[in-house]
Formats: C-alpha cells, sequence, structure tokens
C-alpha cells in the first residue's frame, strides 16, 4: 500500500465531515447569516466543498501534517481550477478590460479642480446609435444626455456633491 495519504482510498471508510454540533457553531460563528434559508446554503456550500476535497481519500494517514497537508493540496488545486475558469471566461476577461481602461483613463488624465469624469453604464452600439440621432450640438438633447448625465451640482463648503436631477 503506498504512504500517500490521497492514495488510501482502497481501505478508508466512509468519512464524515466532522462533529455536527461544532461545525454548525464554526459556521454560525463566522458567516453569521441572518436567514434559515442563507445558514442552509452556507452549511450546504461548505459541506460540498469539504466532500469534493476529501473525495477518496483518508481523512487522517499515520502521519497526521502529511494527511493535513495533502487535504491543503487538495483544497487549493480545487480553488484553483475553479478560480481559473472564471477569470479566463469571456465576460470576465471583458470585464476586467474595461475596468482596466477606466482606471487607465482615470489615472492618466490631467487633473485640476474643476475636471470632472464622470462614467454611464452604456455599451459602445447603444451610444453610437444615440450620437447619430442627435447630431453636432444636439447631443446634449438627447435622452441619454437628460437622463444619464445631467446631474445637479450642489456646493457644500468647496466640495461638490453630484446627485440625479
Amino acid at each position: 500500500m503506498s504512504e500517500d495519504p490521497l492514495l488510501q482510498n482502497e481501505a478508508a471508510p466512509a468519512v464524515e465531515i466532522g462533529e455536527v454540533n461544532e461545525f454548525e457553531a464554526l459556521l454560525q460563528q463566522e458567516f453569521k447569516p441572518k436567514t434559515s434559508d442563507a445558514r442552509q446554503a452556507v452549511e450546504s456550500a461548505v459541506r460540498t466543498l469539504a466532500e469534493q476535497a476529501l473525495a477518496g481519500t483518508a481523512l487522517i494517514g499515520k502521519d497526521a501534517i502529511t494527511s493535513i497537508q495533502s487535504i491543503i493540496a487538495e483544497l487549493d488545486k480545487k480553488l484553483s481550477e475553479q478560480i481559473n475558469l472564471i477569470i479566463h471566461h469571456d465576460d470576465f476577461v471583458k470585464l476586467e478590460g474595461t475596468w482596466r481602461g477606466l482606471h487607465y483613463l482615470v489615472s492618466n488624465t490631467e487633473t485640476d479642480e474643476k475636471l470632472k469624469i464622470r462614467v454611464m453604464n452604456i455599451g459602445k452600439k447603444d451610444l453610437g446609435r444615440t450620437l447619430k440621432k442627435f447630431k453636432g450640438t444636439a447631443w446634449d438633447q438627447s435622452p441619454l444626455f437628460k437622463k444619464d448625465l445631467r446631474k445637479k451640482e450642489i456646493r457644500h463648503a468647496g466640495v461638490v456633491l453630484l446627485t440625479a436631477a
């Protein structure tokens, strides 16, 4: 039989994740769910994560430290795979690029006291269609400008607060 705790699954009995009362107390203390549905969702998610990490492994082998390190390595591997799926997804890459572009714009713009950078949630196509309808200086009459860009400025002790008009 191999000395690797991850390969000891042949003789491993069904693994119980831990004492239920201690587990639930830990979840209550750390996550503080406000509703019973939220509590059940947290418990289910953590149990599933632990079960997936421990699937096919002996909970504790002959060497406890090696067993714990193996469990941590397995959790790390699964979390890394999941994070990689998220950060390499096309939607996330597109969103990250947008935020990086905005950060670049804000960071590399020459500023003075009167400069205000306002951001609105609109795609290029929608903005292009609106600007084609309201050409030249008429763009400030567009519903887009009136709805999203025109803000009421309130000056208070040298601070300009922007509020929706």
